[in-house]
Formats: structure tokens, sequence, C-alpha cells
């Protein structure tokens, strides 16, 4: 088994070669793909290979283009600005030899260092002891278990693809500039046969809230994944489909908090299409009877509005 790691990255040198150094140090990566995503200035790094893009396509895209070169059994995608830790190095030890499509991890937050804690947002932290994943270092998950681990933050970097489950799935990143994660993280539940979890905290997660990365946009750019989610809103099936619309309910009210208010209105159509577009006659009265805060949420959205906090 090898493993291959990709990074797309746009004017981050310094961090890039700082997370280079790292992963050399770990000394389980026989590829690294580095793609410079339009840099202003051609990163200059120690990866095994660097593809140079003229100009800037987005981060989803530039992944895409690394995984096309990857020659690895399995591969790991990373941003620049995060660190693999070093519980990765037990984990891949552990995969070794074992029939995976993906085997999703844990990470910490830089919010969560701050506040002294070692671990991920409370949020996910309680949908994998909903799942029954608490305290395992390498555990299959079952179907039961799925729809909860599925509603974790759909980060590019907290699983361990087998290659050839991306390629045969046809599983990429969409054309848009955020939330490009969202939808690849679901096919990927949606198609597997065979998922493992290790509660192994692999990855540091850099937050910067107030600054000028990517992350930190508020215009019309977050609307873009509405769209890109909407095939997944019509294929997906239960009880996936039911995690789905809990994780996008909770997603659209993210965006409204965090996208500046002259797009509101513009949000708000596209939330609602999304829901008429997507959600049946028939889901809309068992959400009411199963799960009526989801129902309201929905029909708020639907109207014209986030959920109160």
């Amino acid at each position: 088994m090898s493993l291959g790691l990709v990074i797309p990255v746009r004017d981050d040198s310094a961090a890039l070669n700082r997370l280079l150094a790292g992963a050399r140090r770990l000394g389980i990566f026989d590829q690294t793909v580095v793609v410079d995503d339009g840099s202003a200035a051609p990163v200059v790094c120690t990866a095994s290979q660097t593809i140079r893009q003229d100009h800037a396509t987005g981060p989803g895209l530039a992944r895409n283009r690394g995984l096309a070169e990857i020659q690895t059994d399995h591969v790991l995608f990373f941003d620049s600005d995060d660190l693999i830790l070093p519980e990765i190095v037990p984990l891949w030890h552990s995969l070794r030899g074992r029939d995976f499509d993906f085997c999703l991890f844990r990470h910490v937050d830089t919010r969560r260092i701050g506040d002294g804690h070692w671990w991920q947002t409370p949020h996910d932290d309680a949908l994998w002891r909903l799942a029954g994943m608490g305290g395992q270092h390498l555990a299959p998950v079952s179907a039961q278990a799925a729809p909860w681990l599925a509603q974790t933050a759909s980060y590019p970097w907290n699983k361990i693809y087998r290659t050839g489950f991306l390629r045969g799935a046809g599983i990429s990143f969409p054309d848009i500039l955020l939330h490009e994660d969202v939808a690849p993280h679901w096919q990927s539940f949606a198609a597997a046969t065979t998922i493992l979890a290790s509660d192994r905290v692999c990855a540091r997660h850099r937050v910067t809230p107030g600054g000028n990365r990517m992350t930190n946009m508020r215009g019309p750019e977050r609307l873009d994944a509405i769209g890109s989610l909407t095939q997944l809103g019509t294929s997906l099936r239960p009880p996936l489909r039911r995690a789905f619309q809990s994780f996008v309910s909770e997603l659209f009210d993210w965006i409204h908090y965090h996208v500046d208010p002259r797009w509101h209105d513009d949000l708000r159509r596209a939330v609602s299409r999304f829901w008429r577009d997507t959600l049946q006659p028939d889901e809309e009265a068992a959400l009411i009877r199963k799960d009526p805060v989801m129902a309201m949420r929905i029909a708020l959205q639907m109207t014209g509005g986030p959920v109160p906090c």
C-alpha cells in the first residue's frame, strides 16, 4: 500500500513549506503533488511534483488536477495552512493491508486549542458519540453510524481515500470557490462500500476569524455551493438523505450569518429554490411527524429566512 499527498496552494509558500517539512518527517508519503493555483510568484518547494497553474481556478479544481497525477494506492488531500499530526503514522500502519474506500479521522481546530481543548468542535464530537465511534482507534463504520458521521465537518483533509474508489465512483470537486468540499464528502458516503473511522487526531486545522483568507470571504461566492448540492438533494437514499437534509439546513443558516447582508435576498431565493427542487411532498409530512424542529427550520428557509438563534 502506498500513500500520496495532494496540496493546493496560492500565495502561501511559508505555510506550504512548513507542511511539507512536517510531512517528510512523518515518513509515510510516497508521492507529494503540490498544485500552485495561480500564485502571484510561483511557489518554491520540495514536493516530489509541483504543477503550476497560471490562472487561479480555486481549491476544488486544483485538487482534481493533483488527483489526476497521483499514482499511489491511497491519497490524502491537505490544505497548505493546516498541519498533519504524528497520530496519522500509527493510523496509516493500522490501515495497511485493510480493504476500505476511505477512512475518516478526527482533527483539532485552532479555535478549540485557543480555548484549551485538543479536540474537534462540540458539534462534531457529539456526532462521533452518536455514531458510537468514540474511543475507537480504528473500526468499521456501520450503516447505522454512517449518517451520523456524514454530518461532521465536510473537510477534504479528514479522510484517507483509496485512489481507485474516487476515480471509479467519479468523485471530484466542483468548480466553486467555497464549500467545494461538501458534495464530494456526501458522494463518498453514498458510494462507499467499506468505510473505516479512527478517533486519532491526525490534523490541525487553522482558523483565522476576520482574516483575509478565502475561507473568510463574505460575498456571493458562498451562494454558489447551493446549486452544486441540488443533485445530491434528489439522489441520496434514506437514511443518508435525511441526514443530508439536516446538514444542509444548518449549512444554509451558517451561510446566512457569514455572508454580507446585501446578499441575503439572493441567498433566500437560492435556498428556497433548493428545497422546492429537492423536497418531496411526502417528505414534508414525514418530517413534521418525526422531526418537527427540522421541519420548522426548512419551512422558515423556504419562506425567507434562517432559524432565529
